[in-house]
């Protein structure tokens, strides 16, 4: 079993990626529906579709480095804040530009907490036990290793 105090960090991310992922799954439609609501044209959902992702993928390079700087459980809380806002923000949007803007932020939110959480479990899954957070193809069984301590 996993002692609370030594991992009580995998159940703190393991909660927040839970809300983190219910939240993006319930403000991925809401968003169309919002466009629809304040009738936008079929190019204009489809450009607020592809911002969602854009603005994460120009960024992900850069996220990495700054989980590495300001940490990644800073990182994880940055994500959720987004997060937050992102939500609130597609609540009040009134236009189809603060629209496009809210799905921006809530998809740099979610890579966010998504780039804090993956380098958290790099950094910390070594004080898990065998076979938790550390499966035999993370250790190279995969890939084909002659090394018995991987087979």
């Amino acid at each position: 079993m996993i002692g609370r105090s030594a991992n009580s960090w995998l159940w703190a991310l393991l909660v927040n990626v839970a809300l983190a992922q219910a939240s993006i799954y319930v403000m991925r439609p809401m968003i169309t529906y919002r466009a629809l609501e304040l009738e936008a044209s079929p190019s204009e959902i489809g450009l607020i579709a592809a911002l969602y992702a854009l603005l994460p993928v120009l960024m992900a390079l850069s996220f990495g480095r700054w989980a590495g700087i300001l940490g990644e459980g800073r990182f994880v809380i940055f994500g959720s804040l987004g997060l937050a806002l992102s939500s609130a923000a597609l609540l009040l949007s009134d236009s189809i530009a603060l629209l496009a803007i809210s799905a921006a932020l809530s998809g740099t939110a979610h890579l966010a907490c998504m780039v804090g959480g993956q380098t958290m479990v790099s950094l910390k899954s070594s004080t898990l036990p065998e076979g938790v957070g550390n499966p035999p193809c993370a250790k190279g069984a995969c890939s084909g290793s002659s090394d018995p301590h991987f087979a």
